[in-house]
């Protein structure tokens, strides 16, 4: 059984009844490793094939579904096209499928990552026989073989149409050898543009590339699981939990992305607690204008000074002071309180309650039901919030999904951050959390890579040498050709107020590009904060936590 995205074809109301027929139809009769998208947004001007099916050791289908039933109007084929009798409608839906198809090859003929990937387009007729469609003339208008019917469709449904052998046959014998996984996610990145995570251009964004490396290497995308969530969510609350490293916020954002492009008018939001990472956020999506991200104590000074309120000194406050701002900006009515068609939040761990109930607040409500996305890892909280989903308004039952592997991280970094978590006692770890209301620790199933053991050095309590163990460290581990965020240098606020500047200074000595998330902005720059997620310094002087 092949994947499909979304998951669920059959019984899908956003889908076409002739539609979930042929989707379920192809997912039932190809294989684990083939993918089948339904209305995969890849052509430039819009217009989506019903289906695009890729099968890594054969090739890529492109199907079309014709939805008018013979019992309803009868068909004919006329002059290669066929029409709906009484009506001026004329379709060839295996024409569009081979249109939409030398679309795509054109992408894939102009990326040199990739081998000559063989494409072929089908019809789908879900309400007509072989024999129906020969008596109607259609073989005049196009190839019967290039079709699926309502028998093929039926079998195919029982797993023995034999839709891989007929791939093969069509695309004559398919791939010499079938895809690697790079070349295959360089496929599906240029099918789904939303769920690349680097392109060959932007490599050095995020890594220092060897000569030997080819683009195939360089083009990364989310794996199918992930894609999966991004397009799979629908409407409501939903939340998605992992391990560090799993994925999570290429998630939100490839969703964030999506919906940019699906609803260009309408306002989304990308909220998340900590600055830095909204500068990163910021970066992915600086291309969609109408995705904002800010972090939650912007929006909520915004709310609390647009209901006319003095926004409280004291940091701590600024929670307990939303709700009430909220509540009569509502019952006002003016100024309007902020709404947006979707809300994504990310690391919702450093959220509190009040403040996750904030964010769900600014979320419009479309046919009774809100879209907004959380996303969580109980492991990674710096701010130790205690909550349920419910108590923070989420209702998510039934809906929250959960990434277990850490692509991020070693497998010996992951073990060793496992012991160290799992020290306290008073830290639950779950082997399996499938309640929807959880906010334990997710236990990673694997990680992807190995590499060097951590080290932890106790290092003795003199700041001059502690300094220069530091610096030592910094200069052995930066190559000349270290890529940005090589290194991290992390550090408690407010132990000794001159510590941090007194290693900033000792730092410069290395001569790397540095970047100190605490140091005072000059008059008319950016804060070093909203910098330290995106930026190009090899090395970066951070607190453990930078929040607002």
């Amino acid at each position: 059984m092949a994947m499909s995205i979304p998951d669920r074809i059959r019984g899908n109301p956003a889908i076409p009844k002739p539609r979930q027929d042929v989707g379920g139809a192809l997912v039932a009769d190809l294989s684990e490793a083939a993918t089948v998208w339904y209305g995969p947004p890849f052509d430039p001007d819009g217009a989506l094939p019903h289906f695009v099916v890729l099968d890594p050791a054969i090739g890529l289908l492109v199907v079309m579904v014709f939805d008018q039933r013979s019992g309803q109007a009868a068909l004919q084929a006329a002059s290669g096209q066929l029409r709906v009798e009484g009506s001026d409608e004329i379709d060839n839906p295996l024409e569009r499928a081979t249109e939409f198809g030398h679309r795509l090859q054109e992408k894939i003929a102009g990326e040199p990552a990739l081998p000559d990937v063989p494409i072929t387009g089908l019809a789908a007729f879900p309400y007509l026989q072989r024999d129906e469609a020969e008596v109607l003339g259609f073989d005049t208008a196009l190839d019967l073989d290039h079709c699926l019917f309502r028998a093929d469709l039926e079998a195919s449904r029982r797993g023995e149409g034999g839709l891989e052998q007929r791939m093969s046959r069509l695309l004559e014998g398919g791939l010499p050898e079938p895809l690697a996984e790079k070349e295959e996610g360089a496929v599906r990145g240029l099918l789904h543009p939303e769920v690349v995570i680097q392109a060959p251009e932007q490599a050095s964004l995020f890594t220092a590339p060897s000569p030997s490396e080819d683009r195939a290497e360089l083009f990364r995308v989310m794996d199918r699981r992930q894609e999966l969530m991004a397009k799979d969510l629908g409407s409501g609350h939903r939340v998605i939990r992992g391990v560090a490293g799993s994925g999570k916020t290429l998630v939100l954002v490839s969703r964030a992305r999506l919906l940019a492009r699906l609803m260009p008018s309408q306002r989304i939001l990308v909220a998340c607690y900590n600055r830095s990472l909204a500068g990163l956020l910021q970066a992915y999506l600086a291309e969609y204008p109408n995705v904002e991200v800010r972090t939650v104590h912007s929006l909520m000074r915004h709310v609390i000074q647009l209901a006319g309120d003095d926004v409280p000194t004291n940091l701590d406050e600024w929670s307990t002071a939303v709700g009430p701002a909220v509540e009569r900006l509502r019952a006002a009515g003016s100024p309007p309180l902020p709404q947006y068609r979707a809300v994504l939040i990310d690391e919702a761990q450093d959220c509190n309650d009040r403040e996750l109930q904030f964010l769900v607040s600014l979320a419009q409500e479309v046919d009774g039901e809100q879209d907004v996305l959380v996303v969580s890892d109980s492991a990674q909280s710096i701010y130790r919030r205690g909550f349920t989903w419910k108590q923070a308004g989420i209702r998510a039952q039934g809906r929250t999904r959960i990434l277990r592997v850490n692509y991020r991280n070693t497998r010996e970094i992951l073990a060793f951050s496992h012991d160290f978590l799992t020290a306290d006692a008073s830290v639950e770890v779950d082997a399996a959390p499938e309640h929807d209301d959880n906010v334990t620790v997710i236990e990673a199933e694997s990680a992807e890579r190995s590499g060097p053991a951590p080290r932890v050095d106790l290092l003795v309590d003199d700041v001059d040498e502690e300094i220069d163990a530091v610096v030592s460290e910094v200069r052995s581990a930066l190559r000349p050709d270290s890529p940005a965020r090589s290194v991290a240098v992390l550090y408690v606020d407010g132990r000794e107020d001159d510590r941090a500047a007194r290693l900033f200074e000792a730092l410069k000595s290395v001569k790397p590009t540095l970047l100190w998330s605490n140091a005072p902005a000059a008059q008319g720059e950016p804060n070093p904060k909203d910098l330290l997620g995106a930026t190009e310094s090899r090395v970066v002087l951070s607190t453990v936590g930078t929040a607002a």
